[in-house]
């Protein structure tokens, strides 16, 4: 994949995270648990399911240091004939591949974006959240083709830390 303009990237402290899902039945709710909690009846809307919670797609390891993986959004790409899962890391956003939602391509960067816990940590600094690709030709928001748009936040943190100004951005991509 590929865009239109890059930013540039800088170092940050350390820290990890991630989160998994554990969709079941519509009447029940979803969990999401961290790396190594148990999925339970009482967490789990299936209580068949069990185990450990896996990152389906592992988070990428950062330049900062700190590694965390958030705000996923999944598609089916017709151009990829894959599903097509975008999410954000503190490098910027980054996408892996499936062609059949277990097994996933290792995360790939597309678009770099300064630390993002360092700048939800600095008054001042931006940060750039919530990735989502958009074809506007495709019948749904869950479909997504050779070109689209790609729109995100991006913010500036006030010094009381509570991210109060942001605002959606869009860019041009498209899969080469």
């Amino acid at each position: 994949m590929s865009f239109t303009s890059t930013m540039s990237a800088a170092p940050a402290s350390s820290a990890e995270s991630t989160a998994c899902v554990s969709r079941g039945r519509r009447s029940q709710q979803t969990a999401i648990l961290a790396p190594g909690q148990n999925i339970t009846r009482n967490r789990s809307a299936s209580p068949e399911i069990g185990g450990l919670c896996q990152a389906p797609v592992p988070p990428p390891s950062a330049k900062s240091g700190i590694t965390f993986q958030s705000n996923p959004d999944i598609s089916f790409n017709s151009a990829l004939n894959a599903y097509l899962l975008v999410f954000q890391s503190d490098d910027g956003f980054f996408y892996a591949t499936s062609s059949d939602m277990t097994s996933w391509s290792p995360p790939r960067l597309f678009m770099s974006t300064p630390p993002n816990l360092q700048g939800l940590r600095t008054p001042g600094a931006e940060y750039y959240y919530y990735p989502l690709l958009v074809t506007p030709s495709a019948p749904s928001d869950q479909l997504t083709g050779a070109d689209g748009f790609i729109f995100y936040a991006k913010g500036t943190q006030d010094a009381r830390l509570t991210q109060s100004n942001h605002s959606w951005y869009r860019r041009s991509w498209s899969i080469r």
